[in-house]
């Protein structure tokens, strides 16, 4: 709402929005290359194509369909985050906490940060601010710098500055790949390992870097409910 508009001076939405047009225009598979004349996308789309696919449906345009996929992702994500701390403890406050915990607090420097907002009082290099109101000194990009030449997005940070990359748009299905492997630990069997190792394999095209560490994920869960799978057979 504070920026709907897809502009470049302070983001990178005019790139994405680059890619979803060049999905919705294109005949083929890989789509176009728009930066580059002759050559296909070499970059992980899947999630553009996601809200591609939407945006036809829906037949919106596509400007407005790319702010709605960037609500939409967010959603998802604190949908399935939501289902991860209910179904862990089966009480809805716990999933709560678990949205606030992941979507929103992120690193310990957003918490840093709603401290200063609340006491208006600056805390290490933070400065008080009002919000939305006072844009400029709302410093939540710090807290991407932690590690020296480096950047590290927390999903607090990715969905605030809302631009439709691939480590946005892969955050809601993390969260409900994730999900999906606390399920498989409670109640193992091959039909839902089977579908996981499906989900996964996504990964390659909504965010490469993802695949490895879930693909992990999934292993280590179906080993640790080995006990219960051997059981399960005998």
């Amino acid at each position: 709402m504070h920026k709907p508009e897809i502009y470049f001076a302070y983001s990178e939405d005019f790139m994405d929005f680059a890619f979803l047009k060049s999905i919705l225009r294109t005949d083929y598979f890989p789509p176009q290359d728009p930066w580059f004349a002759g050559e296909n996308l070499s970059y992980y789309y899947f999630g553009h194509l996601i809200a591609a696919i939407l945006i036809k449906i829906s037949g919106v345009e596509a400007e407005v369909g790319y702010n709605l996929a960037v609500a939409a992702f967010f959603s998802m994500a604190v949908q399935s985050a939501f289902g991860i701390g209910y179904n862990l403890t089966g009480r809805k406050l716990y999933g709560l906490i678990t949205v606030i915990l992941t979507c929103f607090m992120g690193f310990v420097s957003r918490f840093l940060q709603l401290l200063v907002y609340i006491t208006g009082a600056g805390i290490l290099n933070y400065k008080p601010f009002n919000g939305f109101a006072d844009w400029p000194s709302f410093d939540f990009s710090s807290a991407t710098r932690i590690i020296p030449h480096t950047i590290n997005f927390y999903p607090f940070f990715t969905f605030l500055q809302g631009d439709m990359h691939s480590h946005f748009t892969s955050i809601p299905f993390q969260l409900a790949f994730t999900g999906i492997c606390l399920a498989i630990y409670r109640r193992f069997n091959v039909i839902s390992f089977t579908s996981a190792l499906a989900f996964a394999l996504f990964f390659i095209g909504i965010n490469t870097w993802d695949f490895p560490t879930y693909l992990i994920l999934l292993i280590a869960t179906a080993y640790l409910t080995k006990p219960l799978w051997a059981k399960q057979r005998s």
